[in-house]
């Protein structure tokens, strides 16, 4: 299996939407055999899909990311794991050995938010990009104008 990560510097990068470089991990029998770096222009998302697609990328993690191009990420065959903060090499690691790097890994501010939702979502296998999303979003709005009252 195969994982890339958005990074910058040491750990994965905050915002998907100003990234520029992927650690490519190639993961078998719980460790992680080969790493590499491909440079990527996230404006040029075809490109970056086929990037991924070519090598073989089954998972792609990384921090905030907008809709457009999650849903981009997630209409092919790779695993979006979203919203993720911290150490590459720990986290890769982790993920590495099969423990669930969802929450331990969420951004700070995502524990109870909608990033926390979408991840684990993800990471049960629903398309939260889709109907499951907008329901979550339609409840919270009901929820919060109901507090008002």
């Amino acid at each position: 299996m195969k994982a890339a990560l958005t990074i910058w510097e040491n750990r994965i990068s905050p915002v998907f939407d100003s990234a520029d470089t992927l650690l490519i991990a190639e993961i078998q029998n719980n460790k992680i055999i080969s790493r590499q770096c491909e440079s990527f222009e996230v404006k040029r998302l075809h490109f970056l899909l086929e990037m991924l697609l070519n090598q073989d990328v089954s998972v792609f993690i990384c921090g905030a990311i907008s809709e457009h191009p999650a849903r981009i990420i997630e209409a092919g065959t790779i695993k979006l794991i979203p919203f993720i903060s911290g150490n590459t090499d720990e986290i890769l690691d982790v993920f590495a050995r099969g423990v669930p790097i969802v929450p331990g890994f969420l951004m700070p501010g995502c524990r109870g938010g909608a990033c926390q939702y979408r991840a684990s979502m993800k990471n049960e296998g629903f398309d939260t990009c889709g109907s499951n999303q907008r329901r979550y979003s339609q409840k919270r709005t009901v929820t919060t104008s109901l507090i008002k009252r």
